[in-house]
C-alpha cells in the first residue's frame, strides 16, 4: 500500500496514469517518487542506462521525472525478459567474456553472476552461460555512441551482487554520468562481493559527492534487505 501511495503521488505530479503501472512496477514506486522530489530543482535526465533492466518496471517509472525524449539504454543478460530502448542482452562486468549465471528456480526473472544471492531466494538454483562486458569495451566498440548521449545522463544499476564489478566497467566514463541509483544489498552475502564502504569511495572517486536513500526494503524487525542510493555530483 505504501508502495503504491508513492506511485500515486508519482503519477499525480507528472500527470499519468497509475493504472499503467500495476502490478508490475508496485516494487520500485517508493524509489522513483523520492527521485523525483531529489531532483525537483536539478536538470531532468535526458539518457537512462538501466544496468539490470530485467523488463524496464523500475525504467518507465523513472521516465517521468525525466525528459519527454529521453534514450534508454537496457542491459539485461536473461533472454526471455524484454526492455525498452535500445536493449543488450548481455551482463555488464569489469571483464569482458563469459560467466555463469545463476536463476531461482523458484523466480525465472532475477538472476545474478553470483550462486549466492540467488540461493538466498532459492536453495535450488539453475545456470546458464552469459556474456559478460565491460561498459567502456562497448563505447570503444561502437555499440554505445558515448559522444553522442544527451545530458544529463542516468545510470540505473541493479545486479544482484555485481554491483561494484559493473561500476569499474565504466572506467572513466562514470566521471560523466551526473545521477546513478544503485541498489545496496544488505543481507549476510553482501561482504561477500563488495564492501559498502569501497563502493561509496569509488563513486566519491568519481565525482559524486552527494547520495540519499531512495527506499530502505524493511522485513518485520530485520534490517532492510537492501537499499535504493541515490548518487549525484553538487559541484558539476
Amino acid at each position: 500500500l505504501c508502495q503504491v501511495w508513492a506511485g500515486w503521488r508519482l503519477c499525480r505530479k507528472h500527470k499519468a496514469k497509475l493504472r499503467k503501472f500495476i502490478p508490475a512496477s508496485i516494487n520500485g514506486m517508493t524509489a522513483a517518487w523520492s527521485f523525483s522530489c531529489a531532483i525537483d530543482s536539478k536538470p531532468k535526465p535526458r539518457t537512462l542506462l538501466d544496468v539490470g533492466a530485467n523488463i524496464s518496471q523500475v525504467a518507465k517509472l523513472l521516465l517521468l521525472s525525466c525528459e519527454r525524449d529521453t534514450d534508454v539504454y537496457s542491459f539485461e543478460p536473461l533472454p526471455h525478459l524484454k526492455q525498452i530502448g535500445t536493449s543488450f542482452q548481455i551482463a555488464l562486468s569489469d571483464k569482458d567474456g563469459e560467466a555463469e549465471f545463476f536463476i531461482p528456480i523458484s523466480d525465472g526473472e532475477l538472476g545474478s553472476l553470483h550462486k549466492e544471492y540467488a540461493d538466498e531466494l532459492d536453495a535450488n538454483s539453475k545456470s546458464i552461460k552469459v556474456k559478460t562486458t565491460r561498459f567502456d569495451t562497448l563505447v570503444k566498440e561502437g555499440n554505445i555512441p558515448w559522444d553522442k548521449l544527451e545530458k544529463p545522463i542516468l545510470l540505473k544499476l541493479d545486479v544482484e551482487g555485481s554491483e561494484l564489478m559493473a561500476l569499474r566497467g565504466f572506467g572513466d566514463h562514470l566521471k560523466e554520468i551526473d545521477y546513478a541509483i544503485l541498489e545496496i544489498g544488505n543481507g549476510p552475502e553482501r561482504g561477500k562481493f563488495y564492501d559498502l564502504i569501497d563502493l561509496t569511495k569509488l563513486m566519491n572517486e568519481y565525482g559524486f559527492d552527494k547520495s540519499c536513500v531512495l527506499y530502505a526494503c524493511y522485513d518485520g524487525p530485520n534490517p532492510p534487505a537492501y537499499m535504493d542510493v541515490l548518487f549525484w555530483k553538487e559541484t558539476r
